[in-house]
């Protein structure tokens, strides 16, 4: 074999392998949304029985993606988050005094949440990266003839060492994701509309 042919092989082997060390694995975020301590409890719902239903309507699970430089990024994804949504959002309107049910059992008063989107958009520069995370959902309610529908949004940006930017990213789409329920559970003239 000659030697031309040698360092033919040797150089397309190196490309291969660089090539396979270049593609980062997908990061999957299981996120778990808490109501924030700024939701206070009130009597407002007195009991009352309101339907609840939760969508996750992303067009895609992918949210964005992150890494130390662009040979070296790796989608984020999100998987549905219609049951952990509906957790929170029935942890919230029991804190107002609503009884939360399932929609079928309540026809006439009803509140359905949809997650319209939720991106993640990082950028690194040496090795400090920055993170612009935002969250948008909507509130549909209804209470016997009449309807109301809300968009809630929230954003947080950020700055942070790459070394801890896998963990940080979920701690923040959380956050945000949390950040956007809260401004719906907050809302006074949503509550006001499905207490009447």
């Amino acid at each position: 074999m000659s030697l031309q042919t040698r360092y033919l092989i040797h150089s397309t082997l190196t490309l291969l392998l660089l090539g396979a060390c270049s593609v980062a694995e997908p990061t999957p975020l299981n996120l778990r949304p808490v109501i924030k301590p700024s939701v206070s409890n009130s009597n407002v719902g007195q009991g009352q029985k309101i339907g609840v239903s939760v969508s996750d309507d992303r067009p895609n699970k992918k949210v964005g993606d992150y890494g130390p430089n662009e040979s070296l990024r790796a989608d984020v994804t999100v998987e549905d988050l219609t049951a952990p949504l509906l957790d929170v959002v029935n942890q919230g309107l029991k804190s107002k005094g609503f009884d939360p049910v399932p929609t079928s059992f309540s026809h006439n008063k009803t509140l359905h949440i949809r997650i319209v989107s939720l991106q993640l958009n990082s950028s690194t520069a040496r090795m400090d990266s920055s993170l612009d995370l935002q969250a948008t959902v909507s509130a549909e309610a209804t209470n016997g003839n009449a309807n109301m529908s809300k968009v809630f949004h929230a954003e947080e940006k950020s700055q942070a060492q790459l070394l801890s930017e896998k963990k940080r990213n979920h701690i923040q789409a959380d956050s945000i994701l949390s950040d956007a329920l809260t401004k719906v559970l907050e809302d006074h003239e949503l509550a006001t509309f499905l207490a009447r």
